[in-house]
């Protein structure tokens, strides 16, 4: 490789440029990740629109918010979530593309449409989930829901109410763990 060719410094000095950019970027996150993460995720709670929802309808429930693929490159969306374990039995995940100002430790923006799964747990035993009923939907059948207080008919899902599932606290437990 004949380093004086213009178009090898050139490709070389692009190729370091954005080195030193990773370099500092991830020195800048790297030993604060845990606390930004956690400050980002304390940010969404209080801006996102469908999660202040989501903790209204269900105040009683073990709820988690996390953001996967945090701190990997700022121009590009991450995927918030927001998970709730209600009635023993069910497992409802919000999840919606957002951008990050990993500076201010805020989510910019949401982009695109929110999706909602619901999950029925049938059983769990030894770290193992086997899934009865399942959901997908969106923000409009979300609405519904929300507008109904949680109830789930609205959309015309029937949930089994007062029928918990064996392990569901192991379950609960075992994704708490995970989270920390």
């Amino acid at each position: 490789m004949n380093l004086n060719n213009p178009k090898v410094k050139t490709l070389f000095g692009v190729l370091i440029g954005t080195l030193v950019n990773v370099l500092i970027f991830f020195w800048w996150l790297g030993p604060n990740y845990g606390a930004k993460h956690a400050a980002t995720v304390e940010n969404g709670t209080r801006g996102l629109p469908e999660v202040q929802q989501i903790l209204k309808v269900f105040s009683g429930a073990e709820i988690h918010h996390f953001i996967t693929h945090f701190g990997h490159d700022e121009s590009k969306p991450v995927l918030w979530n927001t998970v709730v374990f209600f009635d023993g039995r069910y497992i409802l995940s919000y999840q919606s593309s957002v951008i990050v100002d990993y500076r201010k430790d805020t989510i910019k923006q949401s982009v695109g449409d929110p999706t909602f799964y619901l999950k029925e747990v049938a059983s769990y035993k030894d770290g193992t989930e086997i899934y009865g009923e399942q959901w997908r939907f969106g923000a409009k059948e979300w609405q519904q829901v929300a507008t109904a207080n949680g109830d789930f008919t609205a959309t015309g899902i029937i949930l089994k109410k007062n029928a918990p599932t064996p392990g569901f606290e192991e379950l609960i437990q075992s994704a708490r763990a995970a989270r920390q």
